[in-house]
């Protein structure tokens, strides 16, 4: 949906990170690809974080959660 995110500018509308900053040396001697995706939306919603925590068969490891 065109105009769904807020900010002015793409980097105020969104964040992606997958470094070191979001897995751990144990995340990668395991094979596991931990990406932090944050959006601002425009509706009335302040602001919606995804953890992705894969392994490398594609498994999701843990339990998603919340992150503020």
């Amino acid at each position: 949906m065109e105009g769904g995110l807020g900010g002015a500018t793409p980097d105020e509308a969104f964040e992606v990170r997958c470094d070191r900053s979001t897995m751990s040396q144990n995340d990668l001697d395991a094979g596991r690809l931990i990406a932090r995706i944050t959006v601002l939306p425009v509706a009335a919603i302040e602001r919606i974080t995804v953890v992705l925590a894969l392994t490398a068969a594609g498994q999701i490891v843990g339990d998603i959660r919340e992150v503020a």
